[in-house]
C-alpha cells in the first residue's frame, strides 16, 4: 500500500510538471481504468469529464507510454476507442461512454460430401456444431463456418470407413419330452458335457442362456441330430453389418379378419395377412474385442378359433427377446420357450357301445425351443 502511494505521488509530481504541455512524456503501468481517467483529465489535460457508470466499475488495467512526439489528447482518444470507449467533448465537458462491441460477422459456406462407405444418416449424427446438416440420398450437405467445415472433414475421414460385418449361423431346435430334465437347455447342457466333454459348469437348473467359448458348432449340431428329442425347426445363416438388422423367416402369410367398414350401409369385412412360422431378427454391434447382440426369435402358428370370432384363426407364438455379449467364434444357447401340451383321449372296444368297458387317458407333453447361435467377425 505504501509503495502504491509513493508511485501515485511520483506520477502526480510528474504530471504537475507537464500539465500545460500538449506533447508530454507520460507513462502509466497497470493502473485501474477509473483511476487512470481521473489522473489523465484532472492532472494532465485539466478538463472536466463525465464517466459512464458502466466504466466506473471497470477493472481493466491501463498501461501506456507517450512521448513529446505524440499529441497526448489524440493518443488518449485513440487508446480508449480501442477499448470500446467513446470519447467526445460537449460544452467544454469530456464524456467517456461505453460502446457495445459489434458482433463479429460470421461467414458460412456450404460443403458437399459424397460418402464412400457409410450412408448419410450414419455420418450426419457425428456432425454436431453451429452449422446445419442435410442428409438426403447419396450426398451430405453441411452449411457452417470455415472452422466447422475443416473440423467435419477430419471427422468424416475418421468415421467414413468400411463397415465391419459378422456371419451369424443359427439352429433352432424344438426339444421334446424335457419334463425329466426340467428344460431343453438343461438337457442340451447335459449332452454337451457328457458326449463332447464341454465343461459348462454344474447347475441344478440353468438359466435361459449359456455361452460356449470357441465351441465347435458342427460337432454340436451333429450330436443333436442323432437325438430323437431334438427336431430342427430352422437353420438360418445371416451376414450382417455392424449396427444393422438382419432378418430371416420361414413360414406363411395367413389371412385373418380385420376391421369392418360400411359403404352405403353395407358392411365390408377387410382381410389382413399376418406372418407365422420362424422369424429371426438379430442386430450385432462390433466393439474392440466383443460383439453385442440384440436377438428377437419368434416361433408362431395359427390354430382354429374355438371361441369368440371363430371365423378368424388364433395366432399362437413363442418368442425370445434378449441382449447378449459374446466374442467372435463363441456359441451361445438360448432357451426358455417352453410349452405344455395336454392331450385327452378315450380307450375301449370299438364293437361295444360307448360307456361300456371304456376309460379316459390323459398325456402331458412338454416341449422347449432351444436356439444355437455362432457369431464370427469377417
Amino acid at each position: 500500500m505504501r509503495l502504491q502511494r509513493n508511485i501515485l505521488f511520483f506520477l502526480f509530481m510528474f504530471v504537475f510538471g507537464y500539465a500545460q504541455a500538449k506533447n508530454i512524456n507520460f507513462k502509466l503501468e497497470a493502473v485501474p481504468l477509473p483511476k487512470a481517467v481521473g489522473m489523465i483529465y484532472d492532472e494532465v489535460l485539466e478538463k472536466p469529464y463525465m464517466l459512464d457508470p458502466k466504466l466506473a466499475a471497470d477493472t481493466r488495467l491501463i498501461s501506456f507510454h507517450t512521448t513529446e512526439n505524440q499529441d497526448f489528447g489524440q493518443f488518449i482518444t485513440r487508446y480508449f476507442e480501442n477499448m470500446n470507449i467513446k470519447v467526445y467533448e460537449k460544452n467544454g465537458v469530456v464524456y467517456l461512454a461505453h460502446i457495445e462491441p459489434k458482433p463479429a460477422k460470421i461467414i458460412k459456406k456450404s460443403f458437399v460430401y459424397n460418402p464412400i462407405h457409410r450412408d448419410t444418416e450414419y455420418l450426419a449424427q457425428f456432425l454436431q456444431g453451429e452449422g446445419q446438416v442435410s442428409a438426403s440420398g447419396d450426398k451430405l450437405v453441411y452449411y457452417g463456418t470455415v472452422e466447422d467445415i475443416s473440423r467435419i472433414k477430419s471427422v468424416l475421414q475418421s468415421v467414413d470407413t468400411p463397415s465391419r460385418e459378422v456371419v451369424v449361423t443359427g439352429y433352432v431346435f424344438e426339444v421334446q419330452d424335457v419334463a425329466k430334465e426340467g428344460s431343453g437347455i438343461n438337457l442340451l447342457a447335459k449332452l454337451l458335457s457328457g458326449k463332447l466333454g464341454i465343461n459348462i459348469g454344474y447347475k441344478q437348473n440353468y438359466e435361459n442362456f449359456i455361452t460356449v467359448n470357441a465351441g465347435n458348432l458342427d460337432a454340436m449340431i451333429e450330436l443333436f441330430r442323432t437325438d430323437e428329442r431334438f427336431q430342427v425347426v430352422s437353420s438360418p445363416t445371416l451376414r450382417v453389418k455392424s449396427g444393422s438388422k438382419g432378418n430371416f423367416s420361414v413360414g406363411s402369410d395367413v389371412p385373418v379378419l380385420s376391421n369392418v367398414t360400411y359403404q352405403d350401409g353395407r358392411p365390408i369385412q377387410s382381410i389382413e395377412y399376418r406372418s407365422s412360422g420362424v422369424i429371426f431378427d438379430i442386430q450385432p454391434t462390433i466393439k474392440s474385442n466383443v460383439i453385442d447382440l440384440k436377438i428377437n426369435q419368434q416361433l408362431s402358428n395359427f390354430v382354429k378359433t374355438d371361441t369368440g370370432v371363430n371365423q378368424s384363426p388364433t395366432l399362437i407364438k413363442r418368442d425370445i427377446v434378449t441382449d447378449v455379449t459374446v466374442k467372435s467364434g463363441d456359441v451361445i444357447v438360448l432357451g426358455g420357450l417352453a410349452e405344455n401340451k395336454i392331450t385327452e383321449g378315450e380307450t375301449g372296444f370299438s364293437f361295444l357301445p360307448k360307456g361300456i368297458l371304456t376309460g379316459k387317458s390323459k398325456s402331458n407333453t412338454k416341449t422347449d425351443i432351444v436356439i444355437l447361435l455362432q457369431v464370427k467377425m469377417i
